[in-house]
């Protein structure tokens, strides 16, 4: 109750933390937190909800005495966007527990453009994870945070809007496992950690030092105290050569490499591609497609929202549908390019191509074909593409050749797939025309 409101926050963060570090033995202090919350006071009231959402993280045996805090919650009435970023977070990780938890978010989300972009990536993960615990309560409110997410001028809160979207069309199991899991239990925060000690983790930060909470020194060897038994090069060669110098990783590459590019992909990951395309090419319904039909809720069927279109194809109308993510390493695009028989050509011109040329490879995956190599100088260019069916029934390879100098631009396209995957081609290379018109005119 002290009239200074940074007192009071510091001193409801102290007593936090006191209990945070005394573990099970903490009943009575959070007794005295959850006290906080009536004396209607906001800067108290949002103080309070921000440490009882890091102390149900840390705590997971106070959840209990937490959630029956907020039985009465009806309405998110604090104005503090850390706090509501709290509240959503444990509407979301603990709303099985409370009741109206559904109905809460779903009123936060008749607002949620004039929401702070902090609450806003709470709310759509809040949302996505109260699905799998209440689907028919939640479906409507999935929708709606998804569809405002998408349409979000804020790149953060549309990419998570698009992933969460793509996630749960792609494999409703791995969605079940990503968004519906429990939240971990959390020993330490990075706050807790000393300035010198969080400053050397955050440099360090794309190595295994912020999991071990360590500085690189403290578990990597130096050089002269590694010992190396074999080169493991010439291993491989020495193996290659016992079995009779046969390399089919490296025939690939070596013979028939469209543009002299390479790329350092293992043996193991061309076996795999190769398997999987094997596979869909044979009609053979893939693992995800049989655990979607097995699937007794059906939980898609509810999601109504379209995935909104962007980048280059954005005008333009898709008579198929592509995979947006897919996958093929250089020796298996070189494999497929010279046994693939069914072949569409086309041509477009433009004087506009020379301009376009540095930025085709990004505009062409915005719709979901992807470059594997190109190369070339002015005037001549070219560039080998590849795309996938949604369902990976069948690949698409495409060779396209940009002449800059005649009548202003002129690109020359071939496309590429299996026999029978004939119309699924025409298809295509018609799709294909049109985002490259739509492109460069």
């Amino acid at each position: 109750t002290d009239p200074s409101e940074t007192i009071s926050r510091e001193s409801i963060k102290a007593v936090g933390t006191i209990a945070m570090n005394l573990g099970q033995t903490a009943d009575g202090l959070v007794e005295r937190l959850l006290s906080f919350l009536d004396m209607q006071m906001d800067h108290v009231t949002a103080e309070t909800y921000i440490v009882m959402a890091d102390m149900m993280r840390c705590l997971p045996d106070q959840v209990e005495k937490c959630v029956d805090a907020l039985a009465s919650m009806r309405t998110v009435e604090v104005v503090n966007p850390e706090a509501r970023e709290a509240i959503v977070w444990i509407l979301g990780a603990h709303g099985d527990k409370l009741q109206e938890a559904p109905y809460i978010l779903e009123n936060m989300a008749m607002a949620f453009d004039e929401e702070e972009v902090r609450v806003q990536l709470a709310m759509l993960t809040a949302a996505a994870k109260l699905f799998f615990k209440r689907p028919p309560e939640c479906h409507r409110l999935l929708t709606d945070v998804l569809e405002k997410g998408s349409e979000s001028a804020n790149q953060d809160v549309h990419d998570r809007s698009l992933f969460y979207f793509r996630l749960l069309k792609k494999d409703i199991q791995v969605a079940a496992q990503v968004l519906g899991s429990n939240p971990p239990t959390t020993a330490t925060f990075a706050e807790e950690l000393g300035s010198e000690l969080k400053e050397t983790l955050f440099k360090e930060f794309n190595s295994l030092s912020p999991l071990y909470s360590e500085p690189a020194t403290n578990f990597i060897a130096d050089d002269n105290e590694i010992e190396y038994e074999h080169d493991l090069y010439d291993l491989e060669a020495v193996e290659g050569n016992a079995s009779g110098g046969e390399n089919k990783g490296g025939a690939a590459y070596a013979d028939t490499n469209l543009l002299d590019l390479s790329d350092d992909l293992s043996d193991a990951t061309i076996a795999t591609t190769t398997t999987t395309t094997t596979a869909a090419s044979n009609g053979a319904p893939t693992p995800e497609a049989t655990r979607l039909e097995a699937d007794p809720m059906a939980l898609l069927d509810m999601l109504d929202v379209e995935e909104p279109a962007s980048g280059a194809g954005a005008g333009v109308e898709q008579g198929i549908r592509l995979n947006p993510s897919p996958f093929m390493d250089a020796g298996k695009f070189q494999q497929l390019w010279g046994s693939l028989g069914a072949q569409e050509t086309f041509a477009v011109s433009s004087p506009n191509v020379r301009a376009k040329m540095p930025e085709l490879s990004n505009q062409m995956k915005a719709v979901g074909i992807l470059t594997m190599a190109s190369g070339g100088q002015e005037p001549m260019y070219k560039f080998y593409q590849y795309a996938q069916l949604e369902d990976n029934s069948a690949v698409f390879l495409v060779e396209l050749i940009a002449n800059t100098t005649q009548g202003g631009g002129m690109l020359s396209v071939t496309c590429k797939s299996d026999a029978q995957h004939q119309s699924c081609l025409k298809s295509f290379a018609s799709f294909f025309q049109s985002s490259l018109t739509a492109y460069v005119d």
